[in-house]
């Protein structure tokens, strides 16, 4: 483990909403390669904009050249990335000046936004919604759905269904070359990350079919090093970076879905980033979890439960009905949900 993973996983020691301690027991030491320090420092965090501030004729040649999704991981440009969608949306709103105190700098960027400006078509509330994406990017993905006739390829299919992988893999892709610039040529490999996490398959289930899809593709990749990366994936990937990039996705399709009259299709556009966040996709598994339930006992219980449908207050009063003892489910789990009735 790095340091940072070590004091990641030690943040969590004790359980959470029951003690505010815990124990941390490291085993073999002797063998660790590093050991990490005892003294747990803060890392110092370097705001986007004083990056921009000491390397300012870089950031203004990034996004003159219309922030390039290829470049979009070299140096600082993810940085760059960031600011410029804060500069922008700031000077959209008269209030640049409060923000840059050099003159010169604010010229130059008020001559680029002003040229930049007549590119977007694109509302305000959008690029501002959406936080550290380039308003370019926005700009580019619209062109992109708007130069199509055919929109239902663009839409998730269900989540259950035999296409889902490959649906979903259509959308990674596009994410990929419009917004994110991840072109790692995993798309098929985070699709399938994707609809499982958010069909609700146990943790284990997903680290076993990694570890095939890597013995096929990477025979010599070590086991443990699939095993972190299925969850740092997940956290990193399916519930924050995709999280992030495929509710612009789904906001700026929407946009142009009314705008080109096909209202009628807005219905079959899920809640995907509801779905990424908690990896559950049916409704009577969210309202276990708005319980206060954890996603693995929300999971179990649903295959327990009368249908998938069910709200919050059903949910609630189904369970107090319930023997929960004749459910094939650890005391640990009972315990937890007789804690939230």
């Amino acid at each position: 483990m790095t340091q940072t993973d070590f004091w990641n996983l030690a943040g969590r020691a004790g359980r959470l909403g029951k003690e505010f301690q815990g124990n941390i027991i490291c085993i073999d030491t002797n063998k660790w390669n590093t050991l990490p320090s005892l003294q747990n420092k803060k890392n110092e965090i370097v705001k986007a904009t004083t990056i921009i501030n000491n390397n300012f004729d870089e950031f203004l040649t990034f996004v003159d050249n219309g922030t390039p999704r290829e470049e979009l991981s070299k140096g600082n440009n993810i940085s760059y990335e960031y600011a410029f969608n804060f500069y922008y949306t700031r000077w959209l709103d008269s209030k640049l000046t409060k923000l840059i105190k050099d003159t010169t700098k604010e010229k130059a960027l008020e001559s680029s936004f002003s040229k930049i400006k007549r590119t977007i078509t694109i509302p305000n509330s959008i690029l501002k919604k959406h936080v550290g994406i380039s308003p370019i990017a926005q700009q580019e993905l619209y062109d992109f759905f708007n130069n199509e006739t055919k929109f239902k390829k663009f839409i998730p299919d269900d989540i259950h269904s035999d296409n889902a992988i490959e649906s979903f893999q259509k959308i990674v892709k596009i994410v990929n070359t419009y917004l994110s610039g991840d072109f790692n040529g995993l798309s098929y490999y985070h699709a399938s990350l994707i609809v499982r996490w958010i069909r609700g398959y146990k943790l284990s289930f997903m680290i076993k079919n990694s570890i095939k899809y890597w013995a096929k593709n990477k025979p010599n990749k070590k086991r443990d090093s699939i095993i972190r990366e299925v969850m740092q994936d997940i956290e990193e990937f399916a519930r924050f970076k995709f999280a992030k990039y495929s509710s612009c996705y789904m906001d700026i399709l929407k946009l142009v879905l009314k705008e080109k009259g096909r209202e009628s299709l807005l219905e079959e556009i899920p809640e995907l980033t509801i779905w990424l966040e908690f990896g559950v996709s049916e409704k009577t598994q969210l309202s276990f979890i708005e319980l206060g339930l954890s996603r693995n006992t929300a999971i179990l219980l649903s295959e327990y439960a009368p249908n998938a449908s069910m709200t919050m207050d059903e949910c609630k009063k189904w369970l107090k009905d319930q023997d929960l003892e004749s459910f094939e489910i650890s005391v640990i789990l009972i315990d937890e949900i007789k804690s939230k009735l």
